[in-house]
């Protein structure tokens, strides 16, 4: 896995919208109103698995696959980044083998990478393995917990998902009955919080940080790759999300080991869904200061521009700039920083988001 082992103190993070709250990181999760749970094993599944990428089958935000061999991975992604400076921090709740994933354990399926930046750009980076496996406890309405069992680390959210500042949605439209989860060949999202409202309580060590900002979350899993492994399984993404003046925007642009490419946008404003959307012309994202389609040569764009249709409201035209990178390896980069732009060429908005792209091109030392 990326990183360290974790002896990080204690580290939490909520994510607050309208009075709900998503705690991450407790010690203790409480029970929701279960309709699915499912105990994941250390040891690896010996055996064929067939992921499930249709909605209600397990639960919004619930595991997607029923075992975990060598060859599929499932994630629990959450972050948030601070509106006023470079605080942030991502923190991935994986099921996944290093042969499916990497950065994934060779040893236990159930693993964390944590990583994050101080007001002061000082980066934190710890990883840890759950050896008695995990828990994820999945409610009828789609909410969903976890518990990485015996690594002090867990997850718990609002059973209904009703309460966050932007809708939930799948890569193609609003959380709706018998959806399709594919955002790109063999790749399955689930995205429970587009935005919110988000409190971080952070002690690592000796030092300590609080700040409120901008929160994320979504869920994304992988089929079987055979023989093949995580770097040969497609070519590049960019993803990301933005608070931009009132509007809360996600963007994936996808190009899988055929060069084809598959984009998903959402937009959204004062509780209400303006696009979600995995049309081609729906969003297009590009490296400001770097070839597209992306080329092998180690580098990373310092900003991306995104235009976004949003319909009746016009054409959003976006750039976010990086100001100090998360997460920083030969393949793959993420980084908070400002975000700037307008609908239509009318008034600027402003705002900040996080990022990152992934690009299996590059070398890998």
């Amino acid at each position: 896995m990326f990183g360290q082992k974790l002896n990080a103190g204690w580290i939490g993070m909520s994510f607050v919208a309208f009075g709900s709250i998503l705690p991450v990181l407790a010690h203790s999760t409480k029970p929701l109103k279960a309709a699915h749970v499912q105990y994941v094993p250390p040891e690896a599944f010996n055996g064929s698995v067939i992921p499930s990428f249709i909605s209600d089958n397990f639960g919004f935000d619930g595991a997607r696959i029923s075992d975990y061999n060598r060859s599929v991975w499932d994630w629990w992604y959450f972050d948030v980044v601070s509106p006023t400076d470079n605080s942030s921090i991502v923190i991935l709740f994986n099921l996944a083998f290093d042969t499916g994933l990497l950065g994934g354990s060779p040893t236990t399926a159930a693993n964390t990478d944590i990583t994050g930046t101080f007001a002061n750009s000082t980066k934190l980076s710890y990883s840890t393995e759950a050896p008695n496996g995990a828990v994820i406890v999945t409610t009828q309405e789609g909410g969903s917990s976890g518990s990485w069992n015996e690594a002090g680390i867990a997850w718990s959210s609002s059973s209904d998902m009703k309460t966050y500042v932007a809708l939930p949605r799948y890569p193609c439209g609003p959380k709706e009955p018998r959806s399709n989860l594919q955002i790109a060949k063999n790749f399955g999202l689930a995205n429970a919080v587009p935005d919110s409202n988000a409190v971080v309580d952070l002690t690592v060590g000796d030092e300590q940080t609080k700040y409120t900002g901008y929160g994320y979350h979504d869920k994304l899993l992988n089929t079987e790759l055979g023989d093949r492994p995580f770097v040969e399984s497609f070519t590049d993404w960019y993803c990301g999300h933005a608070r931009l003046g009132d509007y809360s925007i996600v963007w994936f642009d996808f190009i899988d080991d055929d060069l084809a490419n598959t984009v998903s946008s959402y937009a959204s404003k004062d509780g209400k869904i303006i696009t979600a959307s995995c049309k081609e012309g729906a969003v297009k994202v590009r490296p400001v200061d770097g070839p597209y389609p992306p080329v092998g040569d180690g580098k990373f764009p310092s900003a991306f521009n995104i235009v976004m249709d949003l319909g009746k409201e016009g054409i959003l035209n976006a750039t976010v700039t990086r100001e100090v990178a998360v997460m920083e390896v030969p393949i793959y980069e993420r980084w908070p920083g400002p975000a700037i732009g307008s609908i239509n060429g009318g008034p600027e908005m402003t705002g900040v988001g996080l990022w990152e792209e992934v690009n299996l091109l590059n070398p890998l030392a």
